[in-house]
């Protein structure tokens, strides 16, 4: 009787821990919003939020037996945006080590993005964040007694059009990027990498200015930078007529990487001075190199540079036609954007689709994405901009800015380093000043930002 018993109450012992077992909901199988909701009807919620400015935002604590690559978790946070996931986020007590070895079998080795403090890391395939608070050491050195903390973000399907831009570039053997950093002094300046417009500034004396310039590098390694300084304005805000005598710009070329922290300078310009030294006044203790272009309107320098093999054209080129030899070029370029801003002011995120797919093929070939990930995030942030914006402001004063070999062309305010297109909140501005390529069938696309 005594063993039956004891048969009895293991036996009941074991249908429990196997029911307890099963009852464990893994979150890294959570995918979808349909997944996430069978959860919600049936878990203890706590925090519940509910943002409608300018979209609803729903933000809430589950609590329940979780795990996460086997480790366990007690609570999550769930953020849904317009009825879709967002982005979970939970604490795994311990077994940080264990997750960190299961994002990597499943996702590929990731990225450190930073030490200190917090030891951040992502992987590369999803965008997850996975961070050791107050961790001194290094991911070699890491264990299981640490705490992590856990972000998935969740990137919702976008329309296959753009997508697709992710999935039909050719891979490439480089990963670099570049950007221009640029110092001026006393004067303005228009910057241009191959013809295209990458920088304007009018005011004096700032410093580190940067723009990134991936989207305008040509097939091959030799590059040009064109630097036009203008007189600019002055310390009050007064509009000059002629190049001041300090009238000087730096520009550094950098290289960078996803994949280091280190940023080599490929290139350090300044427009050059005079070989003597000026007093600036009689008597006066001060004496400067004045620039060689003192007193001149506006003066024009060409510098050549080398990049990493660009192996490509962006898709554009093979189609766009000379510009300047369409006579109501202008015109055409300002429907083209009235397009863009009629779609932004609608909401209408087909016509955007229509309108930005071509940018979008340009941006994943500049930018090395290949990933249709990619692709939904970048579209994600489109939507999500069209849905906040009420307003879309385009100047129809502007002016037609063309670059030299005449397939691309944009629309500038003159003298103003204002974008001609943009939309505006309370905190920023959003500038849509995109070029524009009128192909050989007569018909205008954005095809580089």
């Amino acid at each position: 009787m005594n063993k039956l018993y004891i048969g009895i109450v293991l036996l009941y012992a074991l249908l429990m821990a196997s029911c307890g077992h099963s009852s464990l909901t893994a979150i890294e199988n959570i995918h979808h919003r349909q997944q996430l909701d069978s959860l919600v009807a049936t878990l203890a919620k706590s925090q519940v939020r509910v943002d409608s400015v300018p979209v609803r935002v729903l933000v809430m604590h589950l609590k329940g037996d979780f795990t996460y690559y086997g480790q366990p978790v007690k609570e999550m946070q769930v953020e849904m945006k317009e009825e879709a996931i967002v982005r979970i986020s939970f604490h795994t007590e311990k077994g940080t080590l264990e997750v960190l070895n299961g994002l990597e079998s499943a996702f590929g080795t990731g990225l450190k993005e930073g030490s200190g403090p917090d030891l951040s890391w992502k992987t590369v395939e999803k965008n997850i964040i996975f961070t050791v608070t107050d961790y001194k050491g290094t991911l070699l050195t890491l264990g299981s007694k640490e705490k992590s903390y856990i972000t998935l973000y969740f990137n919702q399907p976008a329309n296959n059009k753009v997508t697709n831009a992710y999935t039909t570039v050719p891979a490439t053997g480089t990963s670099d990027n570049y950007r221009l950093e640029v110092d001026n002094s006393e004067c303005g300046y228009r910057l241009y990498v191959n013809g295209f417009l990458a920088l304007t500034h009018l005011r004096a004396n700032t410093l580190g200015v940067t723009a990134d310039i991936n989207a305008y590098l040509q097939k091959g390694s030799k590059q040009t930078l064109t630097i036009e300084l203008l007189p600019g304005v002055d310390f009050d805000g007064h509009p000059r007529n002629r190049l001041h005598q300090e009238s000087v710009v730096t520009v550094a070329v950098h290289k960078w990487s996803d994949q280091s922290c280190f940023s080599p300078v490929i290139l350090q310009f300044q427009t050059p001075n005079a070989d003597t030294m000026i007093q600036l006044e009689p008597h006066y203790y001060k004496a400067i190199r004045a620039s060689r272009f003192a007193g001149q309107s506006s003066a024009t320098i060409n510098q050549t540079f080398e990049t990493t093999i660009q192996s490509f054209d962006l898709p554009a080129y093979a189609t766009a036609t000379d510009i300047r030899k369409i006579p109501d070029a202008r015109e055409r370029v300002l429907a083209h954007y009235r397009k863009l801003q009629a779609a932004y002011q609608g909401k209408d995120t087909q016509q955007l689709a229509n309108l930005l797919f071509p940018l979008e093929q340009s941006r994943a070939m500049a930018w090395h994405l290949y990933k249709p990930t990619d692709g939904q995030a970048q579209w994600k942030n489109i939507t999500d901009l069209a849905h906040i914006t009420d307003t879309v402001t385009l100047a129809e004063n502007a002016s037609l800015y063309i670059t030299p070999d005449g397939r691309f062309a944009k629309l500038i305010v003159a003298g103003k380093d204002d974008p001609a297109c943009y939309i505006a909140d309370a905190n920023k501005v959003y500038p849509l000043d995109y070029y524009v390529s009128i192909d050989k069938n007569n018909e205008s696309h954005f095809v580089v930002e």
